[in-house]
């Protein structure tokens, strides 16, 4: 018989990121705007996998972000496990969170389904409230609004691990992602005929190579090249790819002789 898994307001998670970092999250409320789903704080410090902080040490620590989601398959899929219960949850900072999401689809004057542009029909709202329709989202809400689905387990930990979400969404065409400074992501864009491969290091490229055709365009490395930030691509998750296969093509153009 499976266990029983029991979650309530207040317990804190520990999650291992597999890089010898580990994360905390505290499940703080319930949204019944958003399909009664759990609402979680991330905290921003990662411990190295041995130390072993407190409760008290973790929540006095400054939240990352907040989100929705749903707890029991991140459990059941070992990608965090409870290791404590507090109390203090930080409700009327919960309060002040804005979500928000924009929607692809409107009724016209008939009530019939009608295509729109998800960059002007957006909708936010605080913990529990009525969403708000408000068209385009103001610039003075792009670096405070959370996005407000509900976000699966393996997205939770992605941005715990990288800093941001990989799924690809229309918000990010207004928000950002931001990846954290230590953190290498690799991508691959393909337009027509041509490839372009994208090594950055934090929100910065430091190796790109071009194909066109399968043939090589050119290939650039150093940091901080001036080339479009992490955050103003809104990535498709098929556009993540693995060091290994950035690093093949990288030694195929720049370093044949350690080509596989």
């Amino acid at each position: 018989m499976a266990k029983r898994i029991v979650t309530k307001i207040g317990d804190v998670f520990c999650a291992d990121l597999g890089d010898g970092r580990k994360g905390y999250f505290q499940y703080v409320a319930i949204d019944s705007t958003m399909l009664n789903s759990s609402v979680i704080r991330v905290f921003k410090r990662r411990y190295k996998s041995d130390e072993r902080p407190t409760i008290e040490e973790i929540l006095k620590d400054e939240v990352q972000f907040y989100a929705h989601t749903v707890l029991r398959p991140g459990i059941e899929f070992n990608y965090w496990h409870k290791v404590g219960k507090s109390d203090e949850i930080g409700i009327e900072e919960v309060k002040k969170v804005l979500f928000g999401f924009t929607e692809d689809t409107d009724e016209d004057w008939f009530g019939r389904i009608i295509d729109v542009d998800p960059r002007k029909h957006w909708q936010i709202w605080h913990l529990n409230e009525d969403e708000k329709k408000i068209g385009r989202l103001p610039k003075k809400y792009r670096e405070v609004v959370e996005f407000g689905i509900v976000i699966p387990y393996i997205e939770i930990f992605s941005r715990m691990k990288y800093g941001y979400y990989k799924s690809h969404s229309h918000e990010y065409d207004e928000i950002k992602r931001v990846p954290f400074s230590y953190v290498h992501s690799y991508l691959k864009k393909n337009n027509n005929h041509s490839v372009t491969y994208y090594h950055y290091l934090g929100d910065s490229v430091i190796q790109q190579i071009i194909l066109s055709d399968g043939e090589l365009v050119r290939t650039v490395s150093g940091d901080c090249l001036p080339l479009p930030k992490f955050y103003e691509i809104n990535w498709y998750k098929a556009d993540f790819i693995s060091e290994d296969e950035f690093q093949k093509e990288w030694n195929k153009y720049c370093n044949p002789k350690e080509s596989y």
